[in-house]
């Protein structure tokens, strides 16, 4: 069993690449880390470019990887983590050119090994949201998810994969600060208009929504974590299908989150119980939060304390026991750490952090992503 991280490595400025790292031991422990990705070829490797958003998913034993760039390029790559190595890299999606400062892409796969990204673009001088269709042999682009109204901006966007294959898209309308809802079907019909989540979410905030998560629990459950005013997490929450009916639960961490280019914060689930991981506003520190199956959340408790956390993101899985494992920017270090969950929703706190080497320059974190090899 063998632990993977997919981030963007390489100088600001100028060249860049997709780093991958691996830890065939330990994740927890420092010096169990490796870059085995750092001189391939991929992503935004060309000088005049650079990547501004990655997404990962894992499915079966290879990673697929979605990255946009500066100049708007939407690119695709997999890694096998079986040999290590990348077999498929930066093959073209689509060029276009969205606004500066408001790229955002997410990836995810049907079943049946459809690809489904969705991106940032341009509707008439308006930022807009499109999405990209692969059936296995190239690809649909430019499919518009937004309500193409071309006097309003919409940005950030985030897929989760529900009942059937449907992708529900998450994202924002900038103009009149709406969060947003849309879903795609896997016959490829978009719900009849895009929904209304919340008409009073943060402001000031191109990017809303963090990566969501789905389960079952009598229906396919999908939720949302978004950043809502006064820059506090709250959870949009629906049964996967079409045009669904939404319940809020709004501000239901105790402090505000930091917001650093990205949103602070990421859900993870086990089972049925969510769990909630986010940077505070004041201090920088690392706290929790869990909700099972809709019981209602708790208090906040402290995960890490005395560290800055400027960019973290977390996944469940099974080493040994079932942990809930998190990857976070302590300052300018990557680090992972991990907090054993006996049973699910009970926790056992970290004791330290394993510094993640070999990749430096880190200006984005992928996911976690535990892999058989």
């Amino acid at each position: 069993m063998s632990t993977y991280a997919v981030m963007i490595d390489g100088d600001a400025e100028f060249t860049q690449f997709i780093a991958v790292m691996k830890a065939t031991s330990d994740p927890s422990v420092d010096g169990n880390w490796s870059n085995v990705g750092a001189n391939i070829n991929v992503g935004g490797i060309n000088k005049a470019r650079k990547i501004k958003s990655l997404w990962v998913f894992e499915d079966g034993s290879d990673l697929h990887v979605a990255t946009q760039s500066d100049d708007g390029k939407v690119a695709y790559h997999v890694f096998d983590p079986g040999t290590d190595a990348w077999t498929t890299s930066d093959e073209n999606v689509v060029t276009n050119n969205p606004p500066g400062g408001n790229h955002a892409c997410s990836i995810a796969l049907r079943s049946d090994g459809d690809r489904i990204i969705a991106y940032a673009g341009n509707d008439g001088g308006d930022d807009a949201i499109f999405y990209a269709r692969n059936e296995a042999s190239s690809w649909t682009t430019n499919v518009q998810v937004d309500g193409a109204a071309t006097t309003d901006d919409y940005t950030g966007v985030v897929i989760v994969r529900g009942l059937s294959d449907r992708m529900h898209f998450f994202y924002k309308n900038d103009t009149d600060n709406d969060a947003l809802h849309r879903s795609l079907s896997s016959a490829n019909s978009l719900d009849t208009a895009d929904q209304t989540v919340d008409a009073t979410a943060a402001t000031g905030q191109n990017l809303l929504f963090s990566p969501g998560v789905s389960y079952v629990s009598g229906a396919t459950k999908v939720r949302a974590v978004y950043l809502d005013f006064g820059n506090k997490s709250s959870i949009v929450e629906l049964d996967s299908g079409a045009d669904p009916s939404f319940a809020t639960q709004v501000n239901i961490t105790d402090d505000g989150t930091i917001v650093n280019g990205q949103l602070l914060l990421c859900l993870a689930v086990d089972g049925t119980t969510i769990h909630l991981l986010y940077s505070e506003s004041n201090t920088g520190d690392i706290f929790h939060d869990e909700n099972d199956d809709d019981g209602g959340w708790g208090t906040d408790d402290e995960e890490k304390d005395a560290v800055t956390c400027n960019r973290i993101s977390c996944n469940v899985y099974t080493r040994g026991s079932k942990v809930l494992a998190y990857l976070y920017l302590d300052v300018a270090t990557v680090k992972y750490d991990e907090r054993t969950l006996i049973p699910a929703g009970t926790i056992t706190p970290p004791i330290g952090s394993a510094v993640l080497t070999g990749a430096g320059g880190i200006m984005d974190l992928g996911l976690i992503v535990p892999t058989e090899v």
